[in-house]
């Protein structure tokens, strides 16, 4: 019986030994697991982490030129995509510039979308050169994207990545002008007249007006952004008409964002309609 009772008392004592490792192991990894459950529930799920592995967003078509004037003017048109996953604005390329002997007589030369592209989106951004440049080549753009500002040199294939001052809020309470469709209202060899009403949805009186729009092609290709302003003041409910000239080379025209002059508040509001944020200057 003693013995019985030796072998039951070691086996408790085991027992008892397995028992407080275990609960000494659950207890280190539920500690172990806690801050990862708490950076999960803090974790942005729509923000897009930028560095150097998704940070050249573009493809970049040859510049060609397009049109030459009797002046002192070259203008080209080069043809980029947004090969990324996000939205990028502000694209602006810079260029080399060359002579008739292919000699770089410029680097300076900057040209910019003045619009929102969306992920897999096309447009074309044009540039003013002087006559005496005989070619051009993009050898570096930047862009901004996810509260970053972002340089990427082709030529020397470096990556400047740098956080943007500038913050941009949810526009979604400052869109406060409503547009009706687009009606056509003229066609000649200028071009094509569309009109637009556009009426203030506030309660504040709104100035300085101004509609940003996009001629698109057959292809849903972005051929130019233009800035098109209504001179007049717009009381709550008070609508107007704004006329939009494009090319006859557009199929189409799409309002991508607008500014106006909060009057009361004295800040200038910048609506972009494509990735739904506003910049506010007071």
């Amino acid at each position: 019986e003693v013995l019985n009772m030796n072998k039951i008392v070691k086996k408790s004592i085991s027992l008892m030994i397995i028992l407080t490792i275990f609960i000494f192991m659950l207890t280190a990894c539920e500690k172990d697991e806690q801050p990862d459950s708490v950076d999960i529930q803090t974790e942005d799920k729509n923000e897009i982490k930028i560095d150097e592995g998704n940070a050249k967003v573009l493809n970049i078509g040859k510049s060609e030129i397009i049109n030459i004037d009797e002046g002192d003017k070259v203008d080209t048109s080069t043809k980029v995509e947004n090969n990324s996953t996000f939205n990028i604005s502000n694209v602006e390329l810079i260029y080399n510039e060359y002579d008739e002997n292919k000699k770089i007589i410029s680097s300076d030369s900057k040209a910019l979308l003045d619009m929102t592209l969306m992920p897999g989106k096309v447009a074309y951004i044009e540039c003013g050169h002087k006559t005496f440049v005989k070619g051009v080549e993009v050898y570096a753009y930047e862009y901004e994207a996810e509260g970053k500002i972002v340089y990427v040199n082709l030529k020397e294939n470096t990556i400047n990545i740098r956080n943007n001052n500038i913050k941009l809020e949810n526009s979604s309470q400052y869109e406060v002008l409503s547009t009706s469709e687009l009606k056509k209202v003229n066609e000649s060899n200028e071009g094509i007249t569309y009109q637009v009403k556009v009426k203030n949805s506030s309660s504040k009186d709104l100035g300085n007006i101004i509609l940003k729009t996009a001629e698109v092609n057959e292809n849903g290709e972005y051929l130019t952004v233009n800035r098109v302003p209504s001179y007049k003041i717009l009381k709550p409910s008070e609508e107007t008409d704004i006329d939009i000239l494009c090319s006859t080379k557009a199929k189409s025209v799409e309002i991508v964002g607008y500014t106006y002059d909060d009057i009361k508040e004295k800040a200038n509001v910048d609506i972009d309609l494509k990735s739904h944020k506003v910049k506010i200057d007071k």
